[in-house]
């Protein structure tokens, strides 16, 4: 919220950053609302809560045109109607939790978190091309790089404790980037959100120039308990080294043939 990103990106960036206001405007709010009102319904439809009294339903964003409203839903029997997949996946991963594990194998349920993480992003995408278009250049490299990122992280099964994510979110840009910021030298950065802002920009374009290839190697490499360990450790010491991954590629690909693929 401090940084600016949930602001309405359609009349000036940072504009509601003060108000504290969520703009549908805001290609970073649309995808926050696709991994947190999603979830939530996921979870209603699990059963994750006591039986209550009245259905649930949740508002749409209001002084917007009806083409942007048709792109949120506000219950859980729209959401299946439009995207049964997401809502699926979610509730797939909160039943687990209710659930529990009989075996105490923390991967599955972790593995359907995932799944439902980014089966929310890659539907929300397409749906708010527009909104992303209002970023400058450096912004735009960021959202769409931290998506695709966020890919070869949910193969590492990364676990998304408390500890874990504050740790990783201080190396994130506190700020809207500007037009005119250079990756990897913006002097309001520290150092290491100059590095994971360098990384996440190498991530993307190596993955567009090879035509989706770094991904699938990398989700070959992520098909044991061993290759996610290799590639957990990889992507923890990106903040300190950016380039880690490319002096690293040889163990990477070296895993595909020593590690068996295992759930």
């Amino acid at each position: 919220m401090s940084s600016g990103r949930l602001s309405d990106m359609a009349v000036g960036q940072g504009r509601c950053a003060e108000s504290l206001c969520v703009s549908p405007n805001s290609w970073w709010a649309d995808m926050n609302y696709y991994l947190s009102v999603l979830p939530f319904l996921g979870a209603l439809k699990a059963g994750l809560f006591p039986l209550l009294k009245h259905p649930v339903y949740i508002s749409k964003p209001a002084n917007v045109s009806d083409v942007v409203k048709d792109k949120f839903c506000t219950s859980i029997e729209e959401w299946t109607e439009k995207h049964p997949e997401v809502i699926n996946d979610w509730a797939d991963f909160f039943a687990q939790v209710k659930g529990g594990s009989d075996d105490g194998n923390h991967d599955v349920t972790i593995a359907l978190m995932w799944k439902a993480h980014t089966t929310s992003i890659l539907t929300a995408q397409p749906l708010f091309t527009e909104e992303v278009s209002l970023m400058s250049l450096p912004e735009r490299k960021f959202g769409v790089g931290w998506a695709l990122l966020v890919e070869f992280i949910a193969t590492t099964y990364f676990q998304t404790n408390l500890n874990n994510t504050a740790d990783q979110q201080t190396a994130l840009p506190p700020r809207i980037l500007r037009g005119s910021d250079k990756v990897p030298f913006i002097p309001d950065f520290t150092a290491a959100q100059n590095r994971v802002l360098l990384a996440i920009n190498l991530f993307h374009s190596t993955n567009v120039d090879t035509k989706g290839l770094l991904l699938k190697v990398w989700r070959r490499a992520m098909c044991s308990p061993k290759g996610r360990a290799v590639g957990r450790s990889l992507l923890e010491s990106i903040k300190d080294d950016p380039w880690i991954i490319t002096r690293k590629l040889f163990k990477l690909l070296w895993g595909l043939f020593i590690y068996p693929c295992k759930g």
